[in-house]
């Protein structure tokens, strides 16, 4: 929150309070703060004056699906391919390549989904996060 306020970045959340995703909290919370620090990041060498984050969800028959998009500085073809490599980063004085990894490890191995990324330069990023759903959850 602290560093919303100081960047001047507007978070919007469409999330219902209602959701029941099973699996490992704090592996999810993990992902979930990773992605939104990036986000976050995005802005830091940006002089756009609407910094926005926003931050929904949706439900599928197979699949919940969070969507994390800003309108920061986005990425290169280039860095976009290789984001979710081990110990690659595009931080020149900080990262050392792990978080976007972890996220993808965790989302593929313990919630049996996936990760998707868009990304334009100079219009920013969105990632998509769908997580399994299941068997034990109502339809």
């Amino acid at each position: 929150k602290h560093n919303l306020l100081e960047r001047s970045i507007q978070i919007v959340i469409d999330i219902p309070s209602d959701i029941t995703i099973y699996g490992n909290t704090s592996k999810l919370f993990q992902v979930i703060n990773n992605l939104l620090i990036n986000a976050i990041e995005s802005f830091d060498s940006t002089h756009i004056c609407d910094k926005t984050i926003s931050v929904r969800y949706r439900q599928g028959l197979a699949f919940h699906t969070v969507l994390i998009q800003d309108n920061g500085k986005g990425m290169r073809k280039e860095t976009l391919k290789n984001i979710f490599t081990p110990f690659y980063s595009s931080k020149l004085t900080k990262g050392i390549g792990l978080g976007l990894f972890l996220c993808k490890d965790i989302i593929e191995h313990d919630f049996k989904g996936f990760i998707k990324v868009k990304s334009f330069v100079g219009r920013g990023s969105k990632f998509m996060v769908k997580i399994a759903r299941s068997k034990r959850e109502p339809a």
